[in-house]
């Protein structure tokens, strides 16, 4: 679902739209954490093991994962030191995690604080290639719902037609059903997406 800036909308759009944000933070976010941490934790004590990113110290041995730069900046209060200073020891799963976001996404000090966004970005970042597979089955599902977030967090009511509506609850409806969350959060999606249908009808 693009962003198409200003774009005309209605107040059904209005609607959907909350509806839409309420089943991204009240069902989706708590069904990813989880999910989200038990995944990191896994590579991460893989990472332990094979490049022992718990003890780089001052000399940075695993700068990129997956091809990718690492941000520590994030860690260890590294962003108030000289860079030559910098401490690379990655202490924790989430210490891990920070490795992937952008700097003023990085202030959770756990996963339970983690927002969609922040989840979503760490799903679609987070290489799978040291032997945790997880991720791989719902990244593309999180990619459009990373799109749905950024067209939500921008207030872009026009895109929140009927039909991005129901796509958006079926692709949190599957990603549901792949990391098997809890029959509570199918419930809960469900309703939400009765009371945005009947919105609709009443209108």
């Amino acid at each position: 679902m693009a962003s198409t800036g200003a774009s005309p909308h209605t107040k059904e759009d209005v609607t959907r739209w909350q509806v839409v944000g309420m089943g991204l933070h009240t069902v989706l976010t708590p069904a990813l954490r989880p999910y989200v941490e038990a995944a990191i934790t896994q590579l991460y004590n893989n990472l332990c093991t094979t490049h022992q990113i718990h003890t780089q110290g001052h000399q940075k041995t695993y700068p990129t994962h997956g091809g990718r730069p690492l941000n520590y900046k994030n860690i260890s209060g590294n962003d108030t030191k000289q860079k030559a200073q910098w401490d690379y020891s990655v202490q924790s799963p989430m210490d891990f995690a920070r490795l992937f976001m952008q700097s003023h996404m990085c202030q959770h000090s756990a996963f339970s604080e983690c927002d969609s966004s922040a989840l979503l970005g760490l799903i679609i970042n987070v290489d799978d290639s040291q032997g945790n597979n997880q991720f791989t089955t719902i990244r593309q599902d999180a990619e459009r719902l990373k799109d749905f977030r950024n067209d939500w967090g921008h207030t872009e009511f026009g895109n929140f037609t009927h039909v991005n509506f129901q796509t958006t609850f079926n692709t949190v409806r599957s990603v549901l059903t792949t990391i098997q969350a809890d029959q509570k959060y199918h419930d809960s999606l469900q309703a939400l997406e009765e009371q945005g249908t009947v919105t609709e009808v009443a209108g």
